[in-house]
């Protein structure tokens, strides 16, 4: 596996597509996250799933803009 990629945090843009991952089947809420672009790299795949890297001194937390139910 690319080192990079692995260094890289996973987030979804559609968050019920969580429920299709065997290990995140039984999650019940997700954050929606209002991640500004200069923060950070991304990659988007077509299924939604985003590959983010949060350049230094940026804690992503700090972008929670509410916590849903899944």
């Amino acid at each position: 596996m690319d080192p990079c990629r692995f260094a890289s945090l996973s987030l979804f843009k559609d968050p019920s597509v969580v429920k299709k991952y065997k290990n995140l089947k039984d999650k019940t809420h997700a954050a929606e996250l209002h991640i500004p672009a200069d923060v950070g790299a991304h990659t988007t795949k077509k299924n939604g799933h985003v590959d983010f890297w949060c350049a230094d001194g940026n804690v992503v937390s700090g972008y929670v803009a509410q916590i849903v139910s899944i």
